[in-house]
């Protein structure tokens, strides 16, 4: 081990020993907000530091069939190596798993509940409890507010773990949003198709204009808005059909009767 000078050479200037960390293989410091400490607590040889994080999660596509959406939130926790004063002494850092007792490596603060109910009761009413407490998103729901932790372990080392969470887009609000609209721009559009040999042309293409407008602003949600995911799938097959078939349905009647094919 380090004896005790070595070890007050390795606290920073803030008088703190941890070690930096990066989230989503980015630095994170109190410079850009991602990490603060919050105090630094020493009892003999032992250093505890307690953090304010402010993490950004990175959101991946699972499962993306308009208008239901479900997506992987997840944050990647790194543990840098850390030198002392003058670039000497070399620490690498290690997480201590207990491979046993797991939900002692991460935890979520229970809340208050009150008289102990029947085990099942109980563990639903922590779960909804936690569920509001944890829930800040205004687009998102958790499906469940516990997380999925997954550790990197190399030549015996563990520095890497990944927090993910599963949420859930409501597909209620698309269909307000997008779905009924669109079902009235189908009805208008079919009566304003059966009306093509009696509208005037260029009344006709403003009508059409203006139903293909209307489309676009509705469907910018439906198209795939990951990188991470294959944007050739079917609510990318959904918009360009919708677009094909305003196309045809454009077509002026009179520029048919006055241009017959060859």
């Amino acid at each position: 081990g380090t004896n005790e000078f070595e070890k007050e050479d390795l606290i920073d200037e803030n008088n703190d020993m941890c070690f930096q960390y990066r989230l989503n293989d980015e630095v994170a410091n109190s410079s850009n907000g991602f990490v603060s400490v919050r105090r630094s607590e020493r009892t003999n040889n032992i250093y505890k530091t307690t953090f304010d994080v402010r993490a950004p999660l990175e959101i991946e596509a699972i499962f993306d069939h308009f208008p239901f959406r479900i997506v992987k939130a997840s944050l990647g926790v790194e543990l840098s190596t850390m030198t002392d004063r003058n670039n000497v002494k070399r620490l690498v850092p290690d997480l201590q798993l207990a491979m046993k007792a797991k939900n002692s490596n991460i935890a979520i603060q229970p809340p208050i509940i009150g008289i102990k109910k029947e085990y099942d009761d109980y563990r639903e009413e922590v779960t909804e409890k936690i569920d509001q407490k944890m829930d800040r998103s205004l687009k998102f729901y958790f499906v469940t507010p516990f997380p999925k932790v997954n550790y990197t372990v190399k030549k015996n080392d563990c520095s890497k773990f990944e927090v993910s969470f599963y949420l859930v887009e409501m597909g209620f609000s698309k269909f307000i949003k997008i779905v009924l609209p669109m079902l009235l721009i189908f009805i208008m559009n079919t009566f304003h198709v059966f009306t093509n040999t009696v509208t005037d042309t260029d009344n006709y293409l403003g009508n059409s204009a203006a139903f293909a407008l209307t489309v676009v602003f509705l469907l910018e949600s439906v198209v795939p808005q990951t990188v991470k995911k294959n944007n050739w799938g079917r609510n990318t097959v959904y918009v360009i059909l919708v677009f094909i078939s305003l196309m045809l349905s454009s077509i002026p009647a009179n520029f048919i009767y006055n241009n017959p094919w060859p």
